[in-house]
């Protein structure tokens, strides 16, 4: 990450790491955007990235029926990168989302971008899928 974002949480379990950014300047409970990195062990219920991102969807459609829209902006056997736009429910503002699920040989990686407002600026939109869509990860 670039000198602008800074580590609000970090939490890592036996099959689970996860690390959230915020901008210098916002905290953890009161962001303005949000970057989020999760690394995660493989194990015999993951089939693909597709079917995890299905999972995702039902889960959030169970929470919140009807407010979420997504869309696959592209998509391999190992990896699957899209956008979501959530509207307000629960406690939860509105928000737009990009983030892209990598399947390594042995783990998974999650990749999220979120910021809070209605619609992304293009150019800003445009940077978070190309760095998505570029980035690698070196453990697997």
């Amino acid at each position: 990450m670039d000198s602008g974002w800074r580590i609000a949480y970090h939490g890592q379990s036996m099959s689970l790491n996860i690390i959230e950014y915020v901008l210098k300047g916002d905290d953890f409970e009161n962001w303005t955007e949000l970057f989020t990195y999760q690394n995660g062990a493989k194990n015999h219920f993951d089939h693909s990235p597709e079917k995890m991102l299905s999972a995702l969807k039902a889960k959030r459609e169970k929470e919140c029926p009807g407010v979420t829209e997504w869309t696959v902006i592209e998509q391999n056997e190992n990896s699957i990168l899209y956008e979501w736009q959530d509207k307000p429910c629960l406690s939860w503002p509105e928000q737009r989302k990009i983030a892209r699920i990598i399947y390594g040989k042995y783990n998974w990686f999650l990749l999220h971008y979120a910021a809070k407002v209605h619609e992304l600026a293009p150019e800003t939109r445009t940077k978070w899928i190309k760095l998505l869509e570029t980035a690698t990860v070196s453990w697997e």
